[in-house]
């Protein structure tokens, strides 16, 4: 009987706890709720401050690009109308038309100038041989340009030889060196000429111009006047393109 009466005593209390507990449960509920609510609130005010974070760095990296990219255009201009009135041998050291000057040109402008010709697309190369190996990505484009005719000739697309490297007088195709691509060719004849033709203890070096160079370099008398004449070409349609290379940094 006593064990019956402490059963029905137990199971009643247990009714009671359990109707009690949503009652509990629902009395604290508002404020779990608005506990929750301020917690997405910070996340998504932290969220926005790093997005304006973000934002801030990028329109400051941009500006920085832009600023950088406006001086070496003024550069650019000025050193080339001082190497169209002295020559190439003529200029300084510091001119961007120098030979193993750095002209910290980037890989959109240079890509911008050889755009539309068969080099297009090869800016990068230029830009990484000249940081390397310390030879001018205009100086070595422009005789890219000349030698493999803007990257159309057979030596060129056959042999992926843009320099006429090895392209002997007297068998220019087949004594031509083979390269894999026209990047590999940049890479490899821009650290040779460096190294023989463009160094003071260089096998090959007659000074720091495309006429000392062209001593042993080419059978062709004109070639210093050719590869100087690209170098412009090269400055120039960089500039003409300045307007919209970087047009949306400004808007």
């Amino acid at each position: 009987m006593k064990i019956r009466k402490f059963i029905n005593r137990f199971l009643m209390l247990s009714f009671l706890i359990a109707l009690c507990v949503p009652v509990i449960s629902f009395a604290n509920e508002p404020d779990m709720i608005e506990s929750k609510s301020q917690l997405t609130i910070q996340r998504i005010e932290k969220r926005a401050r790093e997005i304006r974070e973000e934002q801030e760095q990028r329109e400051q990296t941009m500006r920085m690009k832009l600023e950088g990219h406006n001086q070496r255009m003024a550069v650019l201009q000025r050193d080339m109308e001082i190497f169209l009135a002295e020559g190439d041998q003529g200029i300084g050291e510091d001119n961007m038309f120098y030979p193993i000057h750095k002209s910290n040109l980037t890989i959109e402008e240079m890509d911008s100038a050889l755009k539309g010709t068969g080099l297009e697309g090869t800016g990068r190369a230029f830009v990484e041989v000249e940081e390397k190996y310390g030879i001018n990505a205009l100086f070595l484009a422009a005789i890219a340009n000349h030698e493999s005719f803007y990257g159309e000739s057979n030596i060129a697309k056959e042999k992926n030889n843009l320099f006429g490297f090895n392209a002997n007088d007297a068998d220019p195709y087949n004594l031509a060196s083979q390269y894999s691509s026209y990047e590999d060719c940049i890479v490899k004849v821009g650290k040779k000429l460096k190294e023989f033709y463009l160094s003071e203890d260089g096998r090959y070096f007659k000074g720091f111009s495309a006429t000392g160079m062209n001593y042993y370099y080419s059978s062709d008398s004109n070639w210093p006047n050719k590869v100087n004449g690209h170098m412009i070409a090269i400055a120039k349609k960089i500039l003409e393109d300045s307007d919209h290379l970087f047009a949306d940094l400004s808007q």
